[in-house]
């Protein structure tokens, strides 16, 4: 069984738990050829769907059904009590080289989602052999509006990484 079928597969069960209802969205491998020969693969953690268009080829959103541009952090720190182990497991079947946090790292690391994980020299952070980053929403344009900004900050990011961690996969 492929990643998407796997995915397909959990999502099934989720969408069924009393805490979701009709509007369950799935996220995960958005496009799984491309995401095979993607080098490192990059996951976008986010807070939840709403609707934005972005080209991502891997996002998973706390909480998986409408939300809003603003995000109650109450309201999504219930959702990861209440799904931890199905974000926990769809982490597993993505199995991202890098997980970047758009503002969730606050709330992923509250509930323990990466247990074991070790501090670099920034923003990153190593945990089970991923490079995390500690970064903003890819919308936030009020903080950061240029991508090639962006771009460079991640970068930079991921030099550090490099640096303190050794990682030389990519």
């Amino acid at each position: 069984m492929d990643q998407k079928q796997q995915l397909e597969e959990l999502f099934d069960k989720w969408r069924r738990k009393s805490n979701h209802d009709a509007t369950f969205i799935e996220d995960g491998i958005v496009n799984l050829p491309k995401w095979i020969n993607q080098r490192p693969k990059v996951l976008f953690f986010l807070k939840e769907a709403y609707g934005g268009s972005f080209d991502f080829i891997a996002v998973m959103n706390i909480k998986k059904s409408h939300g809003q541009k603003q995000s109650d952090n109450a309201d999504l720190e219930k959702f990861l009590a209440e799904d931890k182990a199905e974000l926990a497991a769809e982490l597993k079947i993505i199995d991202p080289d890098v997980i970047l946090c758009g503002n969730t790292f606050h709330l992923l690391q509250s509930a323990d989602i990466f247990t074991g994980m070790r501090k670099g020299k920034s923003d990153d952070y190593i945990w089970n052999g991923k490079l995390i980053i500690n970064y903003w929403h890819p919308a936030g344009r009020g903080i950061v509006a240029n991508n090639e900004v962006k771009y460079y900050a991640i970068r930079e990011i991921c030099r550090a990484a490099h640096y303190c961690f050794g990682i030389t996969a990519w």
